[in-house]
């Protein structure tokens, strides 16, 4: 009987530890952020050729990093926490062979260490360079507009926080995005 309740203990510490292992992605650096779309699946399907990071954007204690690769793009966002290190939250990518455009769009979430209730949003929209110039981008009917770099990756970002009510950010969100070439003219996903 003895060595049956040992061998539960057993069990239930070897469970127990195994449960309050840090499972926590650490990515403080570019180097890290690059390491790990390389080392893991994340990317697996969309393609890792040519990874680079497009830009890293710091507000308030999140980091927003957005990337491509030749067939693909996306971002992380990282949280730093109690120590200081920058933990992975959340990440999103898609392809870009679809479109022709050579962008992507995104609705990102960010401040989740805080709870839901205090998270916040940005829209990101990220160029390869090759087509697109200038983005209108629509949020609950108000028009900003911003410049893509043409012959390199680029990335803009909207806060919506800074332009959203409390209350607007807990309903619906609606965002709509127009594409633009160097001559003013829109372009239209194919």
């Amino acid at each position: 009987m003895k060595k049956i309740i040992i061998l539960i203990n057993v069990i239930f510490s070897l469970i127990f530890i195994a449960g309050c292992t840090n499972n926590d992605i650490v990515l403080n650096t570019d180097e890290e952020v690059l390491q790990y779309l390389n080392e893991s699946d994340f990317m697996e399907s969309i393609g890792k050729e040519n990874l680079s990071i497009i830009d890293t954007i710091q507000i308030d204690d999140s980091k927003i990093v957005t990337f491509l690769s030749n067939t693909g793009q996306g971002y992380i966002v990282c949280e730093k926490n109690k120590k200081g290190n920058y933990i992975m939250t959340d990440n999103m990518a898609q392809g870009i062979e679809s479109n022709g455009l050579g962008v992507s769009n995104f609705i990102v979430r960010y401040n989740l260490s805080d709870g839901l209730k205090f998270r916040n949003m940005a829209y990101i929209v990220i160029s390869n360079g090759s087509n697109v110039s200038n983005v209108e981008i629509s949020v609950n009917n108000r028009i900003f507009n911003d410049t893509l770099e043409m012959g390199k990756p680029s990335m803009v970002l909207l806060n919506l926080r800074d332009i959203l009510s409390e209350e607007e950010l807990e309903d619906m969100v609606d965002v709509n995005c127009r594409y633009f070439d160097i001559y003013n003219n829109e372009l239209i996903f194919e």
